[in-house]
């Protein structure tokens, strides 16, 4: 086999091309490449290339892969402990704030109860994401209740142009999420202070 490859054209091509640069480098005759030599490295290379591929590349892959997972595992874990976080300072903020009295209608065993941090946020949420989602998430993070306005199509048209979810689809999406308490349909684009009254 190693001999049939010696006569190829492109052995003989390959090895009078290298042979003229290492003359042209000031190589000795006597230390020029052979097509067997030629041919028996190139061999070397290549089957030492196969062999390392059958021996190693296997267990890098796999190296490769439980990495991956360990990753993943790590990724959900600091979400689950930024909840944790997240859940700690709003009890923290529910315990700081001053309590009240309750009315005499709606009195019960206990007399007093932490004042309720009402959160108000809006948007148009026209296809929604994760960015939205953090955003309810902090939002909610801040207070007891948080209260999601959802723009209508006419002021959204007006101020940003035609969304691609019609209001059902909106109001939908964002009643579904976990941190929202309750949703406002047809809030205007531009907040006013009387709106908000």
């Amino acid at each position: 086999f190693l001999v049939t490859l010696t006569t190829t054209p492109f052995v003989q091509t390959s090895v009078t091309k290298i042979n003229v640069a290492a003359r042209w480098a000031g190589v000795p005759e006597k230390s020029l490449l052979t097509n067997e030599e030629f041919v028996l490295s190139s061999t070397a290379v290549v089957v030492t290339l196969l062999g390392y591929y059958v021996l190693f590349g296997k267990r890098h892959r796999r190296k490769r892969k439980r990495l991956a997972e360990e990753l993943r595992l790590a990724q959900r874990q600091v979400h689950f402990l930024e909840e944790k976080l997240l859940a700690a300072k709003r009890e923290e903020i529910i315990i700081s704030t001053p309590t009240r009295t309750r009315s005499p209608q709606r009195r019960s065993n206990s007399t007093t109860q932490p004042r309720e941090i009402r959160i108000f946020m809006d948007g148009a949420f026209d296809v929604m994401h994760y960015g939205h989602m953090n955003a309810f998430r902090l939002g909610r993070s801040l207070g007891t209740y948080l209260i999601v306005g959802v723009n209508s199509d006419e002021s959204i048209k007006t101020c940003k142009g035609p969304p691609l979810m019609n209001d059902n689809e909106r109001l939908t999406m964002v009643e579904g999420c976990k941190f929202v308490d309750e949703v406002v349909p047809n809030c205007p684009y531009i907040m006013t202070s009387e709106y908000l009254d």
